[in-house]
């Protein structure tokens, strides 16, 4: 599935970065040699062999499981206004970045069980174990989510050009 991903970006150039973001997210650059430094290695980034003697250099990063498994929360809570549709539209129109937490947070891995082990509640405890505003509407969590994702794959980017010797994305 990566190698199919990467192979279909419409990049221009050869200096390009991808994610590939779904259930769990893969994060990385197409070179045409591994990166195969100690701080490569203690950075946990990986090289898979890609299409025409490429490599995919990449980082196993957190995806859209955790979405998921609060949707399944609020659909088990019978919340309506927490479907899909309804917390991205909301999202969008919720404030950027007031909340922040560490998405690939090991205790964010297994699915959740009743309301103290949800993974909303997982989300609002490590909001307030980092000092960060408590998100308390399924919107709010939502935003959260994606926010965190996206600062998680910046992070990742960067940190693969920086490993890979390219300039920083």
């Amino acid at each position: 599935d990566t190698a199919s991903a990467v192979v279909g970006v419409p990049a221009t150039e050869d200096d390009f970065a991808y994610i590939s973001s779904g259930t769990w997210s893969l994060v990385g650059l197409e070179l045409e040699k591994p990166v195969l430094s100690e701080a490569a290695r203690l950075a946990d980034f990986t090289n898979e062999g890609g299409v025409d003697g490429t490599v995919r250099f990449l980082k196993n990063v957190m995806g859209l499981w955790v979405l998921s498994e609060c949707l399944r929360t609020w659909e088990h809570q019978r919340i309506r206004e927490a479907s899909l549709a309804a917390v991205l539209e909301g999202a969008v129109d919720a404030p950027a970045l007031r909340t922040v937490v560490d998405i690939n947070d090991p205790r964010l891995l297994p699915p959740g069980t009743g309301a103290e082990n949800s993974m909303p509640a997982r989300i609002q405890r490590l909001a307030e174990e980092a000092g960060e505003p408590v998100p308390r509407t399924p919107i709010a969590i939502a935003r959260t989510v994606i926010d965190s994702l996206a600062l998680a794959y910046r992070k990742h980017l960067r940190t693969a050009a920086e490993l890979a010797g390219r300039r920083c994305l």
